[in-house]
This record gives C-alpha cells, sequence and structure tokens, in this order.
C-alpha cells in the first residue's frame, strides 16, 4: 500500500547525455542537441519510475502507511532502501509523543524496499510513520555504476524518441532559447522487458 501522503514518485536521470549521444552517434563535443536530449532524459526518466513503481532519485522520506492487524511486512516507496533511522508504530496518524521502535523489533530488506516486523501489529488501525534514505541514486552517474541496465533502457528510450521527435505524436518546442520535447509515445517492449526485472506490481 503506498505511503498516505501521496507523493507522486520522484525520478532521478536513469541515464547521462554522454550514453545517449553514442547511442545516436553524435559527437560528444557537438553541443547543439545537449538541450533536447537532456530534456528527453528527464521525461524518460519520470516515465521509467512511474513504470517502475517506486521512486528512484535516492534521498531521505518521511512517510505514514497504514496496516493491516496482524500484518508484519511494510513495504516502502523506495528501493533499494539504504538506512531506516526510525520506525514509529500508532493506532492513528499522529505520532507526536510516540517513541521509535527498537531496531530489534524489525528487520530491512534493502534490496526489496521493506520491512519485516518481529512483532503483529494489534491496533484495530496500524499505522507506521518511517523516515528512510533510499533510492537507485542521488544522481546519473550513480545509477549508471549501480544499475547498469536500467540506465541502458533509459537511454535506448531516449534514442528511440530522439529518432521520432519530428514524427507524428512527437512535439519539439523551442521558447526562449531552450529546447523542449514532448511525446505521447510509449515505452518501447525490449525497455519493459528490462524494466520490469526491477518494477514493483500490486
Amino acid at each position: 500500500m503506498p505511503a498516505l501522503e501521496g507523493t507522486k514518485l520522484q525520478a532521478v536521470d536513469l541515464t547521462t547525455l554522454a550514453e545517449v549521444k553514442q547511442l545516436i552517434d553524435a559527437s560528444e563535443t557537438d553541443t547543439s542537441l545537449d538541450s533536447l536530449i537532456s530534456s528527453l532524459i528527464a521525461e524518460v526518466s519520470d516515465r521509467c519510475t512511474q513504470y517502475l513503481g517506486f521512486h528512484t532519485l535516492s534521498a531521505e522520506r518521511t512517510e505514514t502507511y497504514e496496516g493491516r492487524r496482524f500484518e508484519r511486512v511494510l513495504t516502502l516507496d523506495t528501493r533499494p532502501v539504504t538506512a531506516v533511522s526510525s520506525l514509529k508504530y500508532h493506532a492513528d496518524t499522529d505520532f507526536t509523543n510516540v517513541q521509535p521502535t527498537a531496531t530489534d523489533e524489525y528487520v530491512v530488506h534493502s534490496r526489496g524496499g521493506w520491512i519485516r516486523l518481529l512483532f503483529g501489529p494489534v491496533f484495530k488501525n496500524n499505522y507506521f510513520r518511517v523516515t528512510y534514505t533510499g533510492g537507485l541514486g542521488a544522481d546519473a552517474a550513480a545509477v549508471v555504476s549501480g544499475f547498469p541496465e536500467i540506465s541502458h533502457a533509459a537511454a535506448m528510450q531516449a534514442k528511440y524518441l530522439f529518432q521520432r521527435r519530428d514524427s507524428l505524436g512527437g512535439d519539439v518546442r523551442t521558447m526562449a532559447g531552450s529546447t523542449e520535447f514532448r511525446s505521447e509515445y510509449g515505452l518501447q517492449s525490449e525497455v519493459r522487458a528490462i524494466l520490469d526485472q526491477y518494477a514493483r506490481r500490486g
């Protein structure tokens, strides 16, 4: 169940200008396309993040989750999780005077982005306030290093949109010296195949 705050999933740039330029056979020293490609990367990264179903931007977050009675698994809106600094458990969403749960009462599964509680929540309504850090990376370089397959998938999608930038369904807009690319093209099947290995469903 997603966090009650309902925040849109935050995206980090999943690939780099250099990687996309290499795929489209553009010279790294030619900067004439940089603005367009950067816009493509931002759009593709956001689209891939929404498809993956979790925040890809690595950051510290404080989120509130609702749990079922006796349910012991708490799935966070981010993966992988690199640190959990606080987990609070209460019968309602007011955590003002609630002390953090002892760290030996839960286990963090970093790669999956979930927490296993070592106790059974017993309230009729169970709420959790979690402060944690997680995500694929703080910048594109971190994603390329840690998740090269995802980075390559994003670069392939950016290449696909670049090649169709002037086709029906593509829309290039130039305003105030900057170039913005908007498109309704969907994710390519080979891109989805890679993302499906990491995507969160249900």
